[in-house]
């Protein structure tokens, strides 16, 4: 596949397509859909490459893969991330509880399948209406970086509640930026040209270049992005409207209001 993704990365875009409902009022699906299941449960005492060896293990007996790389390939998104995801929805498009884990390796994941790596970062997103600890002691929805207990980060979620999407948009801002900047870039490019006004697209480096430099005019960074408030949330909302076309599962206004905290 040689075109643009529309979404961060194609294997990114597989995993969308897989959650996706296609219409189904309820149910549940699993990326890889070949797994159909969860994956191997994570500890923290369990090494990275072992737990990868025993996704890929259930995954050639679950789908009868031929070899270790093809089952990586059904869960790798990038060559150094994989990605195991869990969505139940109902009423159509509403999201009731999602599991998505994502684990990022110094070099390949075909490296970390052969042995330990210097570094491995993990990510689990929670989301369970069902399951919330005590009393607000688990934000709604919240990530894990380790397998097993503290912290329980607060999730990143925007207006829409599109919480899968958010989450997965969040790992790559974290561990592949340069790749996010490609699409970002890529989505105001194709809005300016829909609109006839190719020179707004002038705005993506300027503002790339007040985030980490002092903006032109003596300003402080801050001061510029104030100046120039609108045309930055433009952007944002053109890059919330692009993210969210390939998945339309969405956490209700009303669970949020009434399970995250501080309100």
């Amino acid at each position: 596949m040689n075109s643009s993704p529309r979404f961060m990365s194609h294997g990114v875009e597989r995993v969308l397509h897989e959650l996706q409902p296609w219409g189904s009022p309820e149910g549940t699906r699993f990326f890889p859909n070949a797994l159909g299941q969860d994956p191997p449960r994570t500890e923290s005492r369990k090494p990275w490459h072992r737990w990868l060896r025993e996704c890929v293990d259930l995954l050639k007996s679950k789908a009868n893969f031929a070899c270790d790389r093809d089952a990586l390939n059904a869960f790798a998104v990038r060559p150094d991330l994989a990605v195991f995801a869990k969505a139940r929805w109902e009423n159509k498009t509403e999201l009731a509880a999602a599991t998505v884990q994502a684990l990022k390796c110094e070099g390949t994941l075909e490296d970390l399948l052969r042995g330990p790596v210097p570094n491995a970062y993990y990510f689990r997103l929670d989301f369970d209406r069902e399951k919330l600890g005590a009393l607000f002691s688990h934000p709604f929805p919240h990530v894990h970086v380790i397998p097993e207990g503290l912290p329980r980060l607060p999730a990143p979620v925007g207006p829409s509640g599109n919480v899968i999407v958010d989450f997965l948009e969040w790992v790559f801002l974290q561990c592949h930026h340069g790749e996010w900047l490609e699409w970002a870039k890529e989505m105001w490019k194709q809005e300016c040209l829909q609109k006839g006004m190719p020179e707004e697209r002038e705005w993506f480096p300027a503002f790339c270049w007040a985030f980490r430099k002092d903006p032109p005019g003596g300003l402080s960074t801050y001061q510029y992005l104030r100046k120039h408030a609108e045309k930055l949330n433009e952007m944002k909302h053109v890059w919330r409207e692009a993210k969210e076309r390939d998945l339309s599962l969405r956490m209700a206004p009303e669970a949020r209001a009434l399970l995250d905290y501080p309100a």
